[in-house]
């Protein structure tokens, strides 16, 4: 008798296949940045210069985002530090979600048509989940924002 998979296990395995597909695809890392870079001008500033430290860069975000395939809460003391990262570089609480959105829409891109609506939805989950522990992050009194500017979570406070 064969065992059924549940709806997050098989989410897991369309997120982990897919993205096993372009793991070593160049294109992708490209791709993203592309998207950052041309899309506001504040990123543009921040996407490291080489091409090695782009793809450092690239790797520990996707690294992170993968290992929260498997466990999400493990996963809080790296996302803390690329939040405070983040932040000390001039990123706002909102554009965590759009780096989010980048990294799903340069995966349909290289994907094509293996980026279904399956696999896009499993991906939009994940991200979707760790952006609720960021958001929890950035709303602990321990990640605040240097003092040369608020963050959209400081202004909601007040």
């Amino acid at each position: 008798m064969k065992k059924e998979i549940s709806k997050s296990e098989r989410q897991a395995m369309l997120i982990l296949s897919s993205y096993s597909k372009v793991a070593q695809d160049e294109r992708l890392e490209d791709r993203f940045f592309d998207t950052l870079r041309f899309t506001d001008k504040k990123y543009q500033q921040l996407i490291p210069s080489s091409r090695a430290e782009r793809k450092e860069c690239f790797n520990e975000l996707l690294k992170i985002v993968i290992k929260s395939v498997y466990c999400l809460e493990t996963m809080r003391p790296n996302l803390k530090n690329w939040v405070s990262a983040g932040l000390e570089s001039g990123l706002r609480e909102r554009d965590f979600t759009f780096i989010a959105q980048s990294l799903i829409w340069s995966l349909e891109e290289r994907l094509g048509e293996a980026f279904s609506d399956e696999v896009k939805n499993s991906w939009l989950n994940l991200c979707q989940k760790i952006i609720l522990v960021l958001d929890e992050i950035l709303e602990s009194t321990d990640c605040s924002r240097p003092s040369s500017g608020e963050t959209d979570h400081h202004k909601k406070r007040q």
